[in-house]
C-alpha cells in the first residue's frame, strides 16, 4: 500500500511555465498553490509576529533571511487547507532551505514531497521569454507568436489603447544570463532531491495541456494516483541487524496472516469477514495492522477483486464468487517496524487468462527479488518486472510503485516496476546491505491506465480488465536478499 498526501515542490527555470502548471494542478488536486511571495505577503497582511519581522526586512529592501522564510512557510503548511497536500512554487531555492523544509515536514508529521523539475531546452526558454510583450496600459501579457502582436503595436484588447513593449530583462541576452544564474543556484538543489529519490523530471515543452497531462500522470489527479513519490522521510537509511530481526518478526506475523486469509478465501465469503480474520490473527500475535487509520484508511487489509488494482475497502456487501480473482494487500507493525506484502489468487475455478495473469505477476516478483543484491540498482528491479510482464502480453501499472519500508510504512526510495527516465530519478539508487524495500508488481491484463473511485481509495483498471498484485518486503544483505515476509 502506498497512498498519502500530495505534497509537491515545483522546480523549473524562468519561462518554464511553473505558475501556469501550479494553478492547473492546484485546481485538479484541490490543494493550495503556495508561492514564497504569497506567504510573505499574507504573513505581513495578517500582522503575525513572523510577518512583522519579515516586513522590517522588506521595508529596508533587504532579503528576508532563510530562517524567517522557513518559519513562515512552516506556519503556512500547518494550516488546515494544506492537510490534503500543497504545491510549493519558488520555495525552496537552496539546499539549506530544502533541508529545513524536510525537517519541518517530519516535525509536522506530513507525508513526503514529490519534487517535480520542469525541464525545458534553453533555446525554447529564450524564445518564450524574448517573445513576450506587455501592454503599457492594461498590463496584459502577449507573445509575438500571436497574430497582430509586435513591438510598438497596439494592445490586442479592443477596449485598450495601450502600446506593447518588451521588458529589458526579456531581451535574449538578459534571458540567457537569468538562466545561467538559475542553473548556478538550483543545480545543487536538484542534485539534493535527486539523491533522495524524490525528484521527477517532467518535460516542460509543448502546449500547456500536454505538460499538465504529463504532470498529472506523475502526481495523480484525473482519477489516477502516482503514489510512489509520497514517501515520508528524506533519507534512505540502511537498517541494523537488530532492526532487520524486528522487521523479520513483523514479516512472520504477516506471512501467518496471509496464509490464514488464503485458507478463508472462497465463494460466499465477504471481504469484511476477511478483514476481521486479518485483524484477529495480527492482534493475537501482538502486532497491529499498518494500514488501519493510515491517512484515514478504515481497515486492516486492502481488498482487490477482479479489476481493482489496490486500496479497495472491505465491505459486508462485497461477496466473492466463483471465478473471481481476489488480492489482499496487508501491512503489519510489530516492535515499531513494518512489513508489507500482497498476493492475488483465484476464487474457486478461474479461467485460463486469469490463471496466466496471476502466474506472470508472481513470477515478475520473483525475478525482481533475484535482482536484490549489493551493487545492483532500482533500475535492475524495474527492468526485470517490465521485461517479463510485457513479454507475456500484459501491462505494468505506471501510476503506482513500490517503496522503502522500516519504522514508517513508506520510506524512500521509490521502487517502480517500469523504466521511464523522464519520470523517475530513483533508478540509479544503488542497493547496499541494510536497505529494505517493498517490491510490488501490479499487472493489468489490459492497458496500464488506472482510475480512482469517488471514495478516494479504490483504484481500478481504466479499461475494466483484471489486475494482479504480488508483494514482498525484502532486505539487501551482504550475500544478496532476505525476504522478510517469507513464510
Amino acid at each position: 500500500m502506498a497512498l498519502g498526501e500530495c505534497n509537491i515542490v515545483l522546480l523549473g527555470p524562468p519561462g518554464a511555465g511553473k505558475g501556469t502548471q501550479a494553478k492547473m494542478l492546484s485546481d485538479e488536486l484541490d490543494v493550495p498553490h503556495i508561492s514564497t511571495g504569497d506567504i510573505l505577503r499574507e504573513a505581513v497582511a495578517e500582522d503575525t509576529d513572523l510577518g512583522r519581522k519579515a516586513e522590517a526586512y522588506m521595508d529596508r529592501g533587504e532579503l528576508v533571511p532563510d530562517e524567517l522564510v522557513i518559519a513562515i512557510a512552516r506556519e503556512r503548511l500547518a494550516q488546515e487547507d494544506c492537510e490534503g497536500g500543497f504545491i510549493l512554487d519558488g520555495f525552496p531555492r537552496t539546499v539549506a532551505q530544502a533541508e529545513a523544509l524536510g525537517e519541518a515536514m517530519d516535525d509536522l508529521g506530513r507525508d513526503p514531497l514529490t519534487v517535480i523539475n520542469l525541464v525545458v531546452d534553453e533555446d525554447e526558454i529564450v524564445r518564450r521569454l524574448s517573445g513576450r510583450r506587455l501592454c503599457s496600459e492594461c498590463g496584459g501579457i502577449y507573445h509575438v507568436d500571436q497574430e497582430g502582436v509586435e513591438d510598438g503595436g497596439q494592445c490586442p484588447d479592443a477596449d485598450c489603447d495601450g502600446e506593447l513593449y518588451q521588458r529589458s530583462d526579456d531581451r535574449p541576452e538578459a534571458v540567457r544570463e537569468r538562466l545561467s544564474v538559475y542553473r548556478e543556484q538550483t543545480e545543487p538543489l536538484i542534485e539534493y532531491y535527486d539523491q533522495r529519490g524524490v525528484l521527477v523530471n517532467v518535460s516542460g515543452e509543448g502546449e500547456p495541456k500536454e505538460i499538465f497531462d504529463r504532470m498529472v500522470e506523475v502526481v495523480g489527479g484525473g482519477g489516477a494516483v502516482m503514489t510512489g513519490p509520497r514517501i515520508k522521510g528524506h533519507e534512505v537509511r540502511p537498517k541494523t541487524q537488530a532492526e532487520l530481526e524486528t522487521m523479520r518478526h513483523a514479516g512472520k506475523i504477516h506471512a501467518r496472516t496471509l496464509a490464514r486469509l488464503r485458507e478463508a478465501i472462497e465463494p460466499g465469503v465477504t471481504t469484511a469477514e476477511l478483514d476481521r480474520i486479518a485483524e484477529e490473527v495480527i492482534g493475537e500475535a501482538g502486532g497491529e495492522p499498518s494500514f488501519k487509520g493510515y491517512q484515514g484508511y478504515p481497515a486492516a487489509i486492502c481488498a482487490q477483486r477482479n479489476d481493482v488494482v489496490v486500496h479497495g475497502i472491505p465491505s459486508e456487501d462485497e461477496v466473492l464468487v466463483e471465478g473471481d480473482i481476489f488480492g489482499v494487500d496487508l501491512g503489519v507493525q510489530w516492535g515499531g517496524y513494518h512489513a508489507d506484502g500482497a498476493f492475488t489468487m483465484g476464487v474457486g475455478e478461474i479461467d485460463e487468462p486469469s490463471r496466466r495473469l496471476l502466474e506472470v505477476t508472481e513470477r515478475a516478483l520473483e525475478l525482481a527479488i533475484e535482482q536484490v543484491r549489493p551493487g545492483n540498482t532500482i533500475r535492475d528491479i524495474a527492468s526485470a518486472v517490465q521485461t517479463h510482464v510485457e513479454a507475456a502480453g500484459f501491462s505494468v501499472v505506471r501510476a503506482l510503485v513500490g517503496h522503502g519500508i522500516g519504522q514508517r510504512i513508506h520510506e524512500p526510495p521509490q521502487v517502480p516496476n517500469f523504466i521511464d527516465d523522464d519520470r523517475n530519478a530513483t533508478y540509479d539508487f544503488e542497493l547496499v546491505p541494510g536497505v529494505t524495500v517493498a517490491i510490488e508488481p501490479m499487472v493489468n491484463a489490459g492497458g496500464y491506465e488506472v482510475v480512482q473511485d469517488a471514495d478516494g481509495w479504490k483504484v481500478r483498471t481504466r479499461d475494466g480488465s483484471r489486475s494482479a498484485h504480488f508483494e514482498h518486503t525484502v532486505a539487501v544483505t551482504e550475500d544478496g536478499c532476505w525476504i522478510l515476509t517469507a513464510p
